[in-house]
């Protein structure tokens, strides 16, 4: 049975379950039949991923970066694990946003805030209003994104972003 076909089934289990205790009796011990769950097809992998990222805040039937490993190696200065030692450094690093938002400067500049996540750790990632006008079409989540900027106090003070095709994936 996939997740898809219990997920759309919720409500009418719900629904059967609550009528169910309803009509019970003190001592009816027989439960009347579910309704039957119809078999679907599954979601799709990057859909499953984020819906799991989303009601418990981390991935267990995968993650999205898994097999671009050659691809984040090659993109990529180092790990954000490394990159969190070298304060002050510029780098460049490899992951997905799991987390963007936009806000306003007080002189009205739109800037945002990013989790950058890779399989060795996150960092949050800050575009200013310089480098947001050029990056703001790049921050969609669960994307593989490469991001350049100086590493200062645990955060990445981003300048550039760059969204690999992923053609023949």
């Amino acid at each position: 049975m996939t997740r898809k076909a219990l997920i759309e089934s919720f409500e009418a289990l719900i629904d059967a379950a609550i009528e169910c205790k309803k009509s019970r009796g003190v001592f009816d011990l027989e439960a009347p039949p579910l309704p039957e769950v119809e078999e679907r097809e599954e979601y799709g992998r990057t859909y499953l991923l984020a819906l799991e990222r989303e009601a418990l805040g981390f991935y267990i039937s995968g993650h999205p970066l898994d097999g671009l490993e050659h691809q984040i190696k090659r993109g990529s200065s180092c790990s954000i694990e490394q990159a969190l030692t070298k304060d002050g450094e510029w780098v460049t690093l490899g992951g997905v946003f799991t987390f963007a938002e936009v806000k306003r400067s007080r002189k009205g500049d739109d800037w945002a805030r990013c989790r950058l996540e890779d399989k060795s750790g996150m960092i949050d990632c800050l575009f200013f209003a310089r480098s947001y006008d050029s990056i703001k079409n790049g921050l969609a989540e669960d994307l593989l994104v490469f991001v350049k900027g100086k590493v200062s106090g645990g955060e990445l003070v981003a300048t550039e972003l760059e969204v690999p095709s992923m053609e023949g994936r």
